[in-house]
């Protein structure tokens, strides 16, 4: 006996529309899932990537430490170096007006120069050549002047001058 004009249908588990709305969810739960594991693995990326910037960071102010101190070495060097040439230079004109001093009739064996005193050992053909020309500009630049004549035979003298300036006054200035 039948109640009904139509047959009855097959009911199924699931229906289309559920079907499609499970589809649809496992879809965007994978999707989120995909987003989350590559954000992840960029997050992690530029971790690595920001520790090795960290790191050659911290070189390259090793890096620039280091020059700056070799500069400043370099820096100290140049100032030695224009010191010392200016202090050479100071010595070499000191030392070449002390020789202007000396007449073309008297002759130089041996000049020791200090800061303070001057020893000059030479030949003079006779006393009176040394001491009226080489002894006054000595005596006006020193503030005591000794010499010691020795004939040499030839009818000159060998002489042996020592001259010293102040304890306040130096012979080479420069620095």
């Amino acid at each position: 006996m039948r109640y009904s004009l139509t047959a009855p249908r097959v009911k199924r588990l699931l229906d289309t529309d559920t079907k499609l709305w499970a589809l649809f969810t496992i879809f965007i739960v994978a999707l989120f899932a995909a987003i989350k594991i590559t954000l992840e693995l960029l997050i992690a990326a530029q971790t690595i990537q920001m520790n090795a910037y960290r790191d050659e960071r911290s070189q390259y102010e090793a890096q620039i430490e280091n020059l700056q101190i070799q500069t400043h070495m370099v820096l100290q060097d140049i100032e030695t170096v224009s010191r010392t040439a200016a202090k050479n230079k100071v010595i070499k004109d000191s030392l070449i007006n002390l020789l202007d001093l000396i007449p073309d009739q008297i002759y130089l064996t041996e000049a020791t120069a200090s800061e303070t005193a001057l020893r000059i050992k030479g030949y003079t053909p006779s006393q009176d050549i040394y001491n009226y020309l080489l002894r006054p500009p000595l005596e006006s630049i020193f503030a005591k002047t000794a010499v010691s004549f020795l004939a040499d035979g030839r009818g000159g003298y060998a002489f042996d001058s020592v001259s010293v300036m102040d304890e306040n006054e130096r012979l080479f200035y420069g620095e």
